[in-house]
């Protein structure tokens, strides 16, 4: 055995020799070849930076692009009515913050309606702004702004609003804030004295990083200090002293545009920094060769014995043990100087993983139990609901229903009897024959209601809900605001179902538990999501029966989370005692066939 474990460290010695070797001369190596490479690999980052700077520069002016044309051929903005012009342009605006105003003139440059309130009528102070409009009949960048109401900076862009000849009826300015430029141009993560600059085509500041108060409208005076910089065609890099005498590459890319010249986003990062990066990364590859070579051969030469071996068999016993279904055993050899400490830690936070995986196995395990147990108890208050639903609908038909039908005969036998002899009591009959058949009516179309509204299917959530309010909550005198945002399109037809019900089952609870006066009912549709929010002033409840095993909640709350569940969407309830209850979800809206987002 002494003799197997001294080759086997001879071994060892021979090939950590053998692996430091080849790996010093790599260093070397490449420490001479990166200062060749090292430069056109940062003129490419600097490029990657500027141009995925330019991307989210771009997507706000393609943003704006959209929004223009959307609203030249909108009805509301071609029309002659300035007052509903300018409440939807001021909509608009609030929604969209970026914007410092969205204005229409018409072609003598007269203001006709604008999302800010400015006083009317009023003269545009940038006649040459439309006049770039007409002339390019297109979207158009108009450059940088400053407003004459309030001295807040802005770049602003023009549309042409067209008749249906295509000729130019009116024309359309949006100025965006230089604060939305400028937040554009902190997410880049950049070394320590870099700059970021976004510049219109005549050389004018709009967004600057760092300090862009100092130069925001001004010169670029980058381009003031290096000629290199003042006549930039397509995308590239230079080298250039900037404005404060540092020496920096610098990599550029137009924003898109109608005209790409525009726009110009450049990128500069000190010359002296990218260096330093790859000699910083050099000096810590070749330090840490020497330390791992120093400590593997002294590792070798003090024992393999004492170093290898020693660990090698407690790490062979904890295997064994694991093997054997011990996952809280560790090896536990961290502190014996060797490089198989690293090999013990990752075995030792391997165990850790595995134990801790099996634990969270068996709360899911735990967890699964009591969701099951919960659709069990739930299947079975359902089948009781239907049960018992079918039961009241039996009796309607048997109490109401079948006995109005039998008074229907008599009435009519009776009738056809008195029709021959007295025919001026027949007639009575006749009267309370058609009585009966109206309550009749009622309580057939009273059932229908109960089963599925008619109006569901009809005309869709909205009026069903407020049909359901008006017979339940109004009779009782409780006060129901319905409040709906961005849903004018028809929603699947089980979505409705599904959100009708919810609502239903609402009011159920709110009569039978809250007690509460007002009821806030919301509904917002965007981004293929339908939100659904229930509020009430009423007594509310402990959440704590929540999270109680079973939960100490009845049927319909229960009811209401799995037809949110089953519809993928996020279910949610607040509530505090004296304070009322807030129940929201989200559901999602699928894709019709085609669509693209």
């Amino acid at each position: 055995m002494p003799q197997i474990f001294r080759s086997l460290r001879f071994r060892l010695l021979l090939i950590v020799l053998l692996a430091l070797l080849p790996a010093f001369g790599l260093a070397i190596y490449n420490a001479s070849q990166q200062r060749h490479l090292v430069q056109n690999q940062v003129q490419e980052d600097a490029l990657d930076i500027a141009q995925s700077l330019a991307n989210h520069q771009n997507e706000l002016v393609e943003g704006a692009r959209q929004m223009l044309f959307v609203l030249a051929q909108l009805p509301v903005i071609r029309g002659d009515d300035d007052l509903a012009c300018k409440a939807y342009l001021t909509e608009l605006k609030d929604k969209n913050p970026r914007y410092m105003n969205i204005i229409k003139w018409d072609l003598e440059g007269n203001m006709l309606c604008d999302a800010a309130n400015s006083p009317l009528p009023h003269k545009s102070p940038f006649p040459d702004h439309l006049e770039m409009v007409l002339d390019s009949m297109d979207f158009v960048i108009n450059g940088f702004v400053i407003s004459p109401h309030t001295n807040e900076r802005a770049l602003s862009f023009g549309y042409p609003v067209l008749d249906e000849y295509g000729q130019p009826q009116n024309i359309l300015l949006a100025p965006v804030h230089i604060d939305s430029l400028n937040q554009l141009l902190t997410q880049a993560d950049l070394p320590a004295g870099s700059t970021v600059t976004l510049r219109d085509g005549a050389g004018t500041v709009l967004a600057r990083s760092p300090q862009p108060g100092n130069w925001v409208g001004e010169q670029d005076p980058d381009m003031l200090a290096s000629p290199a910089l003042a006549d930039l065609q397509g995308e590239g890099t230079l080298e250039a002293r900037g404005a404060d005498g540092v020496l920096r590459l610098y990599a550029y890319t137009p924003v898109f545009s109608p005209t790409p010249e525009e726009l110009y986003l450049i990128v500069g990062i000190p010359y002296q920094d990218a260096m330093g990066v790859v000699e910083l990364t050099l000096e810590r590859s070749l330090f840490i060769l020497v330390v791992a070579g120093f400590v593997a051969l002294l590792a070798i030469l003090l024992g393999s014995e004492l170093f290898f071996l020693r660990p090698i068999e407690k790490l062979l016993g904890v295997t064994r043990r694991m093997t054997a279904g011990d996952l809280s055993v560790r090896a536990d050899v961290a502190h014996e100087v060797s490089e198989l400490s690293e090999l013990s830690s990752s075995f030792d936070q391997m165990a850790e993983a595995l134990e801790r995986r099996e634990q969270e196995r068996q709360k899911a395990v735990e967890a699964l139990k009591k969701e099951e147990a919960a659709r069990a108890r739930m299947l079975h208050q359902v089948i009781t609901a239907n049960e018992d639903e079918r039961m009241r609908i039996a009796r309607e038909l048997h109490d109401e229903t079948s006995q109005n039908l039998t008074a229907l005969m008599v009435g009519l036998d009776t009738a056809g009897i008195a029709l021959d002899k007295d025919p001026g009591r027949a007639s009575e009959h006749f009267g309370r024959v058609k009585s009966i058949a109206q309550e009749l009516l009622q309580g057939i179309h009273h059932l229908i209601y109960n089963l599925r509204p008619p109006l569901l299917d009809d005309l869709g959530l909205v009026p069903a809900i407020m049909m359901c309010a008006d017979k339940q909550l109004k009779p009782l005198g409780i006060n129901m605001h319905l409040q709906v945002d961005n849903s004018e399109s028809r929603l699947p037809p089980y979505i409705e179902t599904a959100l009708f019900r919810i609502v239903q089952e609402a009011f159920t609870n709110i009569i039978r538990h809250s007690h509460a006066k007002n009821v806030q009912v919301r509904l917002t549709q965007s981004d293929h999501i339908i939100g659904l929010k229930l509020m009430d002033d009423g007594q509310g409840f402990d959440t704590s029966i929540l999270a109680s095993d079973p939960p100490a909640v009845g049927f319909g709350l229960q009811g209401m989370q799995e037809r949110v569940r089953m519809l993928d969407g996020d279910f949610n309830i607040e509530t505090t005692i004296g304070e009322g209850t807030w129940i929201s979800m989200r559901i999602p809206i699928p894709k019709a066939e085609g669509e693209h987002v």
